[in-house]
């Protein structure tokens, strides 16, 4: 697979805040996960996502494979008898599973007590050590804020996001939880639109700082409600994991790894006492942006959140901000919500 021509890596470090949950308390982990049997590893396995080709120990079907395997690939991870150091509480939630983290921001460490535990150093290796047997649920841990963390180690702006690409333009669905980001980027993708990034979005600028949204891997994470409601094939989906209720669709077709531009973003929410549309001020975006940041808020200090301050002004300049009420029912969702943002404004 030929590399891209698009850098990433001309962004400075960018910072902002995790999502919040403010009626959850600590929760102990679902425990039922562990295991005894130490996993075996006997081969690497070779992706590419979010511009990296990665070099891997653990399968990641939800990934695109790349065809030849690498000298010097860009992401290397790999099962590793982690020691974790003093760690602290975030506000981050997995699997009614509170995280924890500690480290520096250059050599991090990210816990789920009793599932996972995680180093990633430099954007350049992911060690991991599993407390479960389940590679879904494993998978699902690698590929969130793990990964996040490598990304913003490697320099790109994340947002707890999902987006899209439409007519050449990316798009960007934020909104806090539960305000239906994935459900509303599942209803684009059914209309024949492609997925960049699932609940995780990465931004990066190329060399005349405009915003590029870098393309992950093509999988759509959706609740049953939101299969049944926008008519996915049952036959096309598997289960995030044993026992639950939230399904991984993942499109048919070559995927498209080039970096694209960044048109809009659009802050969801179902307020009935906002109007149903309504442009965003550009100097609202650092502070709104600041809340969709997916990694812990404790990274956020001095330069970096001064940085962080300067590219969201970057990217309110070069992309239009909207607040949008998203329809309650799918009805109203797929046929007049979609293709009134698509015709009206792309």
């Amino acid at each position: 697979m030929g590399r891209i021509a698009f850098n990433p890596l001309v962004m400075q470090w960018s910072v902002g805040s995790n999502r919040i949950h403010p009626r959850r308390q600590w929760v102990v982990c679902d425990t039922t996960l562990r295991f005894n049997a130490k996993i075996q590893f006997q081969y690497m396995k070779y992706y590419f996502a979010y511009g990296m080709t990665i070099a891997s120990e653990f399968d990641l079907p939800e990934l695109v494979e790349s065809s030849d395997s690498v000298v010097s690939p860009d992401l290397v991870i790999q099962v590793s008898d982690i020691q974790l150091p003093k760690l602290s509480r975030t506000r981050i939630y997995r699997k009614n599973c509170r995280a924890l983290w500690g480290g520096t921001p250059e050599v991090a460490y990210l816990s789920w007590p009793g599932i996972v535990d995680f180093k990633i150093k430099n954007g350049k290796t992911l060690q991991v050590k599993s407390h479960t047997d389940d590679p879904k649920t494993l998978n699902l841990f690698i590929l969130s804020e793990a990964l996040g963390f490598v990304l913003w180690q490697r320099g790109l702006f994340l947002f707890h996001a999902s987006s899209v690409e439409i007519n050449g333009k990316a798009v960007i669905f934020m909104g806090t939880p539960g305000a239906g980001k994935s459900t509303t980027m599942a209803a684009f993708v059914r209309a024949g639109h492609r997925v960049l990034g699932d609940d995780l979005t990465a931004v990066g600028f190329n060399a005349e700082e405009k915003p590029f949204v870098v393309p992950g891997f093509p999988q759509v994470k959706i609740w049953e409600n939101t299969v049944n409601g926008l008519g996915f094939d049952k036959k096309n989906l598997t289960a995030q994991y044993e026992g639950a209720t939230k399904y991984a669709y993942q499109p048919a077709g070559k995927y498209d790894f080039e970096p694209v531009p960044l048109a809009h973003y659009f802050v969801l929410t179902r307020a009935r006492n906002r109007q149903a549309l309504e442009r965003f001020s550009p100097t609202e975006a650092p502070f709104e942006f600041i809340k969709h940041f997916p990694l812990p808020s404790t990274l956020l200090k001095n330069d970096q959140l001064t940085r962080h301050f300067r590219q969201s002004l970057n990217i309110a300049q070069h992309a239009s901000g909207w607040r949008v009420r998203r329809p309650a029912d799918f009805e109203a969702l797929q046929h007049q919500f979609v293709p009134k943002i698509v015709n009206d404004l792309l």
